[in-house]
C-alpha cells in the first residue's frame, strides 16, 4: 500500500475516534525490485543456487527453463529469456564447453513439439519434459561434434592443397561445397551453378570445373546434362553414386 494511502487510513481512523489498526503498518510491502535491492548480494544468487545444489546441470537447465516459462512473467520475450536462462545455467555449471550446446537453435527447429512438451509439463511430474529436453541436448551435442569434424576436414583439405594455384572463383566454389558438408551442395555443383556463383561465362565455368577435377579437388558424378561435381573427400557427396572417370588427365 502506498504511503499516502496508508497515512490517509490512519487519519480516518483517528478522526473517527478509533485507534490505528495494527495491520496498517504491516500490510504494505515495497515492490519486488526494491526488496531485492535491499537484500545482500549473496541472497540474490539463491535462485540460481537452487538449480545447482545436487543436480545434474542438464536437469537443472531443464527445470529452470520449465519453471520460468510456467511463470511467464513478461508480456513478450518470455521464450527468448527462458532459452537464455538455459545457456546461463549450463555456462555456470559447465564453463566454456557449454558454448557447443546450441539448445536455443535446436528448440526452435522442433518448435511445435517443444511447445507441446511445455504444455504437457504443467504438473507435479515433470519427468517426461526432462527426458525430452535431455534428448534434445544429446542431439545438440551430436550436431556440434559433426560441425567440429567438418571444420577439421575443411582445414585439412586446404592444407593438403595449399600449393595449388587456383582462381578466386575456384576457391569460392570450393568453399561453398565445403560449407555444405558431407551431404554435398544441394543437387551437386553443375556448370550452370558455377556460372551463377562465380559470375562467369559457361565456357569458363566448364573449363575451371574440369581443372578442379584434374587436380583431384572435385569428383564427377553422372554424364552429359546430369553431370555434377562434389568435393573429393572420402565419404562426402551422395552415397552410392558412381564416379565417372575424368575425360582428361
Amino acid at each position: 500500500m502506498p504511503s499516502r494511502r496508508r497515512d490517509g487510513l490512519r487519519a480516518w481512523w483517528k478522526a473517527n475516534g478509533r485507534p490505528s489498526p495494527p495491520g496498517i503498518a504491516r500490510c504494505w510491502r515495497p515492490p519486488l525490485g526494491a526488496r531485492m535491492r535491499s537484500r545482500p548480494r549473496r541472497s540474490r544468487a539463491n535462485a540460481m543456487t537452487a538449480f545447482r545444489l545436487g543436480k545434474d546441470p542438464m536437469v537443472a537447465a531443464a527445470l529452470a527453463h520449465l519453471w520460468f516459462e510456467s511463470i511467464h512473467p513478461f508480456e513478450d520475450g518470455n521464450g527468448r529469456v527462458g532459452r537464455a536462462l538455459i545457456d546461463l545455467v549450463l555456462a555456470r555449471e559447465m564453463g566454456a564447453s557449454s558454448r557447443l550446446i546450441r539448445t536455443s537453435q535446436r528448440l526452435l527447429k522442433v518448435r511445435a513439439e517443444y511447445y507441446d512438451q511445455l504444455r504437457g509439463a504443467r504438473s507435479v511430474d515433470v519427468t517426461r519434459w526432462v527426458l525430452w529436453f535431455l534428448e534434445q541436448v544429446r542431439t545438440c551435442c551430436e550436431e556440434a561434434s559433426l560441425l567440429i569434424d567438418h571444420t577439421i576436414e575443411k582445414f585439412h583439405f586446404w592444407v593438403d592443397h595449399a600449393a595449388l594455384e587456383l582462381t578466386g572463383r575456384q576457391r569460392k566454389v570450393l568453399n561453398v561445397l565445403l560449407d555444405a558438408g558431407p551431404d554435398g551442395f544441394q543437387g551437386g555443383m553443375s556448370t550452370r551453378k558455377y556460372e551463377s556463383i562465380g559470375a562467369t561465362s559457361k565456357a569458363t565455368a566448364s573449363r575451371e570445373l574440369l581443372q578442379l577435377e584434374q587436380l583431384g579437388l572435385l569428383r564427377r558424378v553422372g554424364a552429359g546434362r546430369s553431370t555434377r561435381y562434389y568435393v573429393a573427400i572420402p565419404g562426402w557427396g551422395p552415397s552410392g553414386a558412381e564416379t565417372t572417370e575424368a575425360a582428361l588427365h
